[in-house]
């Protein structure tokens, strides 16, 4: 599950905080003015909205560049292995086997081997077919 790395949220554009009057005039006369807060709030938004995805698209830059340096590294092992296996010959080299007995399995130990042969018989079944 993915934490969350920013949170963006839209903030109130038109809404202000009335100010003190200072003599008899008001902060806000007219409509130009509330406008122009608005349409710079607005641009504000905006570029902190912009840089936010720079940010974002700069991790994913760096997420894709890093996925891309795996692949490679993995592309150049497959590569490898390729050009090996095709310089061996099976009638010219000889094949070890490691271990001969992997089809047989070894006895257990003697305490497991007491438990087992001493184990109560397992309960009958009550529906038989």
């Amino acid at each position: 599950m993915p934490f969350v790395k920013r949170s963006v949220e839209p903030q109130l554009l038109y809404r202000h905080h009335p100010a003190p009057r200072v003599g008899d005039g008001a902060l806000f006369e007219d409509l130009c003015s509330i406008s122009n807060l608005a349409l710079s709030r607005t641009l504000r938004q905006l570029s902190d909205l912009a840089r936010h995805a720079c940010s974002i698209f700069q991790e994913l830059e760096n997420d894709v560049l890093s996925t891309h340096q795996r692949v490679r590294g993995l592309q150049s092992k497959i590569s490898h292995l390729q050009l090996t296996t095709s310089e061996l010959d099976a009638k010219q080299e000889a094949v070890h086997l490691v271990h001969e007995t992997w089809s047989t399995r070894p006895d257990p130990p003697d305490l497991v081997h007491e438990t087992w042969s001493t184990r109560p018989d397992p309960p009958d079944l009550v529906h038989e077919t």
